[in-house]
């Protein structure tokens, strides 16, 4: 019976599950534990009460290729959306190989996240795209956040994301103009 409850707590939040959710469900925490004591190969613990349903393209229907961003987004909570040089890294532009996955979110968190990621808190409204339910910075301002990105390759990503329109005219010439003046000092 938790097995079904599981799966389907697991396919909402992207493979993550928490003992609140199992709770919410009406099971214990324990039941939560030995489940996945019971099973390592389908689950793994990531911090205090949050676990991760492993092979997500089956227990979750995400695309293995997407999972990483999704559990760093599962991890961070339902208002949380990737950012910067992560979302460039998510279109595959400007050559964007971030170090950590970086995620905002309007929360405050006392926990630790794993060290492959790194949030930061907010309280700025950003508009927000959501693709393939994963929630991303807009594009625009992702090009002009991307610090850790060198601005010609920004520049070189933003003529690649107006060619497959992901960005539209007016707003890249705003991105460029911005990042030139930022190339110039």
């Amino acid at each position: 019976m938790i097995e079904k409850t599981l799966e389907k707590v697991s396919r909402e939040n992207h493979g993550i599950v928490t003992t609140a959710d199992v709770v919410a469900a009406g099971f214990s925490e324990s039941a939560l534990r030995q489940h996945a004591r019971r099973h390592p190969d389908e689950v793994e613990k990531l911090g205090s009460g949050i676990y991760l349903f492993l092979d997500p393209e089956e227990k979750t229907g995400v695309e293995s290729s997407d999972s990483t961003f999704l559990v760093a987004l599962g991890l961070a909570g339902s208002q949380a959306y990737l950012t910067g040089s992560t979302v460039l890294d998510y279109y595959n532009l400007a050559n964007a190989n971030p170090e950590k996955i970086t995620v905002r979110t309007p929360h405050r968190f006392r926990r630790v996240f794993p060290n492959w990621m790194k949030v930061s808190h907010t309280t700025r409204r950003e508009r927000v795209d959501v693709i393939n339910g994963i929630r991303l910075q807009n594009l625009e301002a992702a090009f002009l956040d991307a610090k850790d990105t060198r601005v010609d390759y920004r520049l070189e990503g933003l003529n690649d994301a107006e060619s497959r329109n992901l960005i539209g005219g007016d707003a890249a010439d705003r991105v460029r103009e911005k990042l030139r003046r930022k190339q110039g000092r």
